[in-house]
């Protein structure tokens, strides 16, 4: 065997195991896919005094911090609640302090009555 074909016998090896590295870390972490249709399916919730809230928002940053004023302006700071939820399944958030984070209005009495 020639030195060049030990060198592409080598490379290509290398690129193998570099495509099988990637194919475990993709398939051991969460599909970014379904953690995002999953929180999509969270939209109500009733507390523990049995007053409903609707969610209005999901995410970070700056973002939040735009939804969270106008919330705050629309809906008065007293029917806004924030809940902090895990971001360990999405890359883009790993290795970052960011939380994410959902903003949570409450309904009127109207609809916490049915």
């Amino acid at each position: 065997m020639k030195n060049t074909d030990k060198k592409n016998e080598c490379t290509i090896n290398r690129q193998i195991e570099i495509a099988e590295e990637f194919e475990n870390q993709r398939n051991s972490s969460c599909n970014c896919e379904s953690v995002i249709l999953k929180e999509e399916a969270v939209r109500k919730k009733t507390d523990s005094k049995g007053n409903k809230w609707k969610k209005v928002y999901c995410g970070s940053g700056g973002h939040f911090k735009n939804w969270f004023e106008q919330c705050i302006e629309i809906y008065g700071e007293e029917n806004i609640s924030v809940e902090e939820i895990s971001s360990s399944n999405l890359r883009c958030y790993n290795g970052s302090n960011e939380k994410m984070k959902r903003i949570w209005v409450k309904l009127p009495l109207e609809n916490n009555c049915r």
